[in-house]
């Protein structure tokens, strides 16, 4: 029983870890700091997995470890945190769009299949863009294009990229 408890705290963490780094990134606005902060969430985890406490709901006490770890963050480099009113909304937010692991894992697959039906050209844009990060004019000339097509291409997949997901997730409801 101990050795799944553990085992589900730590595959929580891990299936949701977008969440809790987005969550963590909304608190610090920093990246470098978000991603200590991340850090040091994922060692608090493993510590409460090793001690095999039981975890109610898993988002929100992460996220309560989460708030913790950043406040300290604040303190040890004398910085001034979120606002009180901005975390707290901040938290409603993530709360009223919180979503299962299994939901989460079927948006990637959606995502997945939504992607092939793009052309090998425009995943590769995509990719360089958001993926690696790379300027505009960098990922034109990669692919062999001007600024402005890849802007036109990189609107007309967003779009398609919407339509196909919102498709998906009406016809799960179903």
């Amino acid at each position: 029983m101990l050795g799944t408890m553990r085992n589900e705290l730590v595959r929580d963490f891990l299936e949701n870890r977008g969440l809790v780094f987005g969550f963590i990134q909304a608190l610090t606005r920093d990246l470098d700091a978000a991603e200590e902060a991340f850090q040091e969430v994922g060692l608090r985890v493993m510590q409460q997995a090793a001690r095999g406490a039981p975890v109610g709901r898993f988002l929100p006490w992460v996220r309560e470890v989460a708030r913790n770890v950043v406040a300290d963050q604040f303190r040890r480099r004398a910085r001034a945190p979120v606002a009180a009113p901005l975390e707290a909304l901040i938290v409603q937010a993530f709360e009223e769009n919180e979503m299962s692991a299994e939901e989460s894992r079927a948006r990637r697959r959606f995502l997945a299949e939504c992607l092939e039906t793009l052309t090998d050209k425009v995943r590769a844009l995509l990719r360089l863009r958001y993926a690696e990060g790379m300027p505009l004019d960098e990922a034109a000339a990669t692919v062999g294009w001007t600024p402005d097509s890849v802007k036109v291409a990189m609107s007309r997949a967003r779009r398609s990229l919407l339509d196909c997901m919102q498709a998906k997730l009406r016809a799960a409801e179903a």
